[in-house]
């Protein structure tokens, strides 16, 4: 599994670790492993949306440039639409 700050910048890591942390950390991950699967799902999917608001304007401008750009090739017939299953079929041979 990768930890947190390995996955983060390291600009937000030193805004979010503070000493007094790391025990409260550490029984909120005890006490989330108890929970049923989905509940554990949904946590872990509001603690990332929690990150989002966190990232610099450059970021959210770059990701909204890119999906502008990408929306103008398929609305252009730019590209080819791949459809998902055979996206996943694809990446299911590769990985063997």
């Amino acid at each position: 599994m990768r930890r947190i700050s390995k996955a983060l910048p390291s600009k937000m890591t030193a805004k979010l670790w503070s000493p007094a942390m790391p025990d409260l950390v550490a029984e909120l991950s005890q006490r989330a492993r108890q929970l049923a699967p989905e509940d554990r799902a949904r946590l872990a999917q509001e603690l990332l949306a929690s990150l989002e608001g966190e990232l610099a304007p450059e970021v959210d401008a770059a990701w909204d440039a890119e999906l502008a750009k990408r929306v103008a090739e398929v609305e252009a017939s730019a590209v080819k639409l791949v459809p998902a299953d055979e996206v996943f079929a694809r990446a299911r041979r590769v990985l063997r």
